[in-house]
């Protein structure tokens, strides 16, 4: 009997070392498929982590980088009139109409704000006088991404687009001018290293920029060469290749989590999964319970292969942003309704791939830049448009009147690929893209500011 309990022991032991050995197969293939990929990327000339990033992008000495001037320039910054009834952008006022001029009130108001951060203006303009840009945003040193920058360039740039109304309200043509270039400058101060967030920040700047060179354009007329010089600064602000740029980042961030939460520590910290997954969605389910749930996804293998499937679908996420910018947005669609049954076994790809709806939501950065370049193109198509008026003493009748002269040629519309649209108005007109749906509404504006599914417009009335 002794003998057989012992036999039966011996089988068991053997089946538990069998059931550990394929265990331990199966998990250092999918370890081994995971460096693989990383490998993979890495040949391809990809920095797979934050540090590697840092180190593809290496800063320009301390006297040529304009970072420099401009984080003194943020630290001259301060939030004391935001209450302001009187004042518009910082404060609690709404500027009139661009057609109409400013109030005695709100002038007051904006030279008594300009008056408190000249010394941060001064910097400002002085940054802008740089070539060269690139922020310490510690990625080197932290798994992830840091914000120190960001809610302060947002801040200078209100600060330049209420010296730009208040130099074109006196009809100040050169220093209107300087004040926008600065803040074009400002935003592409963004530009390396290129993180999403500082992508995003970087097009709410030069969304402001566009409201305020609406308004501009619509009460101080400049002269040709203002113009020239700033339809050349506009285009110039671009950056075709941004998205892709993000995108690779994007995928430096994630397998740091990936890396983090790979960790013996995490495995220790196993009652923080919902912190370690806050961003994670899983559709119409709940998590599971934080710390079983957690130890579960990171034992079993299923945190390697959420790791290879985010790293293959940002394969296809990567090359749709390297698309020509027209291509762009229909691939990105196409790739939505390929995704839309995506596997609910990979709570982070998921949470990438959908956000926190039931559809696709991974193309918003695309669509997010395609609507940048947009405005960014009707701007300088405006000036040209603004020139043409200088030198005929009329609007033009249709863009085609502007090529050669005034243009090499009209821009494309980066969600259609078809020329910019434009519009005579009864007063002024509007030059114009379809944006994300397609749709020509005509170049009509929404009610109350930049709506999705919307035409993106830039409107003179002059």
């Amino acid at each position: 009997m002794a003998l057989k309990l012992g036999h039966k022991w011996r089988i068991a032991l053997v089946v538990v070392l069998v059931l550990v050995g394929l265990y331990a197969a199966y998990r250092y293939t999918l370890h081994r498929m995971v460096e693989a990929k990383l490998d993979e990327i890495r040949k391809q000339g990809y920095p797979t982590t934050y540090r590697e990033l840092d180190n593809k992008y290496p800063f320009p000495p301390a006297a040529e980088n304009a970072a420099t001037i401009y984080t003194q320039a943020f630290g001259e910054l301060s939030e004391r009139s935001a209450k302001n009834t009187n004042l518009p952008i910082v404060g609690m006022a709404s500027l009139p109409q661009r057609s109409e001029p400013v109030s005695n009130e709100m002038r007051a108001a904006i030279e008594d704000y300009l008056s408190q951060h000249k010394e941060a203006l001064a910097l400002l303009h002085r940054g802008a006088s740089y070539q060269k840009c690139r922020y310490d945003l510690g990625l080197s040193n932290i798994p992830y991404r840091t914000t120190q920058v960001f809610g302060p360039i947002r801040q200078g740039a209100r600060l330049l687009l209420l010296e730009s109304i208040l130099r074109a309200e006196n009809q100040e043509k050169e220093l209107a001018v300087e004040s926008i270039l600065a803040n074009l400058k400002l935003s592409k101060s963004l530009e390396f290293p290129p993180l999403l967030l500082s992508h995003l920040v970087r097009g709410a700047c030069e969304g402001m920029i566009d409201y305020g060179l609406q308004r501009v354009l619509t009460r101080c007329p400049f002269e040709d060469q203002q113009l020239q010089l700033l339809s050349r600064s506009l285009l110039d602000n671009e950056s075709t290749d941004a998205a892709a740029k993000c995108a690779v980042s994007e995928r430096c961030s994630s397998v740091g989590l990936f890396t983090t939460m790979r960790s013996l520590d995490a495995i220790r910290r196993a009652g923080d999964w919902e912190q370690l997954v806050a961003n994670m969605a899983f559709g119409e389910e709940k998590p599971p319970s934080y710390g079983w749930g957690f130890l579960y996804y990171r034992v079993s293998g299923s945190l390697d292969m959420d790791e290879l499937a985010y790293l293959r679908f940002q394969d296809d996420y990567l090359s749709a942003s390297q698309l020509p910018l027209a291509k762009r947005w229909p691939r990105i669609k196409q790739l939505e309704d390929q995704l839309k049954r995506f596997p609910r076994r990979y709570p982070y790809t998921r949470s990438i791939v959908f956000g926190w709806d039931r559809e696709p939501s991974f193309g918003a950065p695309i669509k997010s830049d395609a609507r940048r370049i947009a405005g960014l193109r009707n701007a300088a198509v405006a000036c040209a448009c603004e020139r043409y008026r200088l030198h005929n003493d009329s609007l033009a009748e249709n863009l085609t009147e502007l090529v050669p002269t005034y243009l090499d040629e009209i821009p494309v519309d980066p969600f259609d690929g078809q020329p910019l649209r434009y519009k005579k108005l009864t007063k002024g007109y509007v030059v114009y893209s379809v944006g994300a749906d397609g749709k020509d509404d005509g170049g009509a504006e929404p009610k109350h500011g930049y709506l999705p599914g919307t035409d993106v417009t830039f409107t003179v009335e002059r």
